[in-house]
């Protein structure tokens, strides 16, 4: 049909150099050869999206977080140093009786230390027991998962709002063909009926008529132009794309969408609150918590360690440690030791922590239950909202074949002289509403598609 191959062409140069930011960068199109179908965009979203990018350095953190509490099961070894001057000496003071038992003793204080020491010190701990510790290190594995599940959960918003954005990009494309067919139609008449109207064969209201309603049309495209530009904008920045890039966007195929009509129940896989993310990030919240509450209550529970140390020792009343004549004097001390610290009492904190991590388990498994619920709602209207959009596409098309029967008739009257241009011109408008309302309908189908395909979270299987 004539008609519909001028309105595919149109569709596909709107969104060709509207989603471009208007007319002054159509010349950039040329550079970008193959459309994007909602597959390509969302691989691009994927791997370009911002708010995926920040996710991923959260993965980052976690995993350097469990290298972090791994790391405090592994021996701690220390090395310091230290070069200390003496500037005031401590003393001794020796009882006058005892004093008087040495050779000039006169009970003045009696300096123990040299002016100069250095010391060098080795020391080792090493963890043999410590139920915390142990503890510290499953849970920052469960946190690593729950970091990689922030992210996936990321990714499944983003290709819900891609293709949320891109659909109505395409209900928009479809709406600015129809006006621009109409306008087009309009101008014919106008043109034919102002040229009538010259040699006396129209009246003056006619052509006036004419002219409001092709402003009217004109002010509704200027307004849906836009609308397309601010989606394409939008559908930029949630691809990760340069706001001013070139973007073409892929038509949708109306006979491919009709085909799929009445398969698309094979989506409906079943509610699966395991594959909803919404739902299994509060349970790994409540995991670790449990986590936390274990920890909390290993602290009631005895800790041994094995410790070891050792140092070397120079002091001297010259600063001369090194070298050939020094009169430092050095000597070594060491130990090795097991260290078992036993809690008894706290006043009760050890308690309230545990008890607190009870509650926090408790208030995210109450959260889990309400959002399986919410699931569960929204999966169920997905299926209604889905077979209400199929309903509708059915609806829709028995319209729009008797608006396009009614505008044959009403165009055959005319040319006989049977039908006013009124009649026309509203036969005509009927039948373009009704074929952008059944190309609308087919696009909320692909939308309410979507939702189904959201509702049994199984979104990110449109990227294969």
């Amino acid at each position: 049909m004539e008609f519909m191959h001028r309105m595919d062409q149109i569709i596909r140069m709107g969104l060709a150099c509207l989603l471009l930011g208007g007319a002054a960068q159509v010349g950039f199109a040329q550079s970008q050869t193959q459309p994007l179908d909602l597959k390509a965009c969302l691989q691009f979203a994927v791997a370009h999206n911002q708010q995926i990018a920040v996710t991923r350095f959260d993965e980052k953190t976690g995993a350097e977080k469990i290298k972090e509490t791994k790391a405090q099961a592994l021996p701690q070894i220390n090395t310091s140093g230290l070069l200390q001057d003496n500037v005031q000496k401590q003393v001794l003071v020796l009882p006058p009786a005892i004093a008087s038992q040495f050779p000039g003793g006169n009970g003045k204080p009696i300096p123990i230390t040299l002016t100069w020491q250095l010391t060098g010190q080795a020391t080792l701990d090493q963890k043999i027991y410590d139920q915390s510790v142990f503890t510290a290190v499953k849970a920052a594995k469960a946190g690593m998962d729950y970091y990689t599940m922030h992210t996936a959960l990321t990714k499944v918003q983003v290709i819900e709002q891609v293709a949320q954005v891109y659909y109505q990009a395409q209900v928009t494309g479809t709406q600015v063909a129809v006006l621009d067919s109409n306008i087009a139609n309009i101008q014919k008449v106008m043109q034919s009926t102002q040229s009538q109207f010259e040699n006396g064969l129209a009246r003056k209201i006619d052509v006036d008529r004419l002219r409001v309603n092709l402003t009217n049309l004109n002010t509704q495209r200027t307004a849906l132009v836009d609308s397309i530009v601010q989606q394409g904008l939008q559908l930029r920045y949630l691809m990760g794309m340069p706001l001013d890039a070139p973007l073409i966007l892929d038509v949708f195929d109306q006979k491919t969408v009709e085909s799929e009509i009445g398969s698309n129940m094979t989506l409906d896989s079943g509610l699966n609150l395991n594959n909803r993310l919404e739902y299994t990030i509060l349970k790994k919240q409540a995991e670790l918590e449990g986590y936390q509450k274990k920890a909390n209550q290993a602290q009631y529970y005895p800790s041994l360690s094995f410790q070891g140390n050792y140092s070397t020792n120079g002091v001297s009343d010259n600063f001369d440690f090194i070298g050939h004549g020094t009169t430092a004097i050095w000597y070594q001390v060491g130990y090795i030791a097991l260290n078992l610290k036993i809690p008894i009492y706290d006043g009760g904190a050890r308690r309230s922590r545990v008890h607190q991590a009870q509650i926090a388990i408790d208030q995210y498994n109450e959260q889990a239950a309400q959002t399986a619920s919410q699931l569960d709602l929204s999966y169920r209207n997905s299926k209604i909202y889905l077979q209400t959009s199929i309903n509708t596409i059915r609806a829709q098309k028995d319209n729009l074949e008797l608006a396009l029967e009614v505008y044959k008739v009403t165009d055959s009257n005319y040319r006989q002289g049977l039908s006013t241009l009124t009649d026309l011109l509203d036969a005509e408008n009927s039948y373009l509403t009704a074929e952008n309302n059944y190309n609308s309908a087919l696009l909320q189908y692909k939308i309410a598609e979507i939702g189904l395909i959201k509702a049994n979270g199984n979104l990110p299987s449109l990227l294969n």
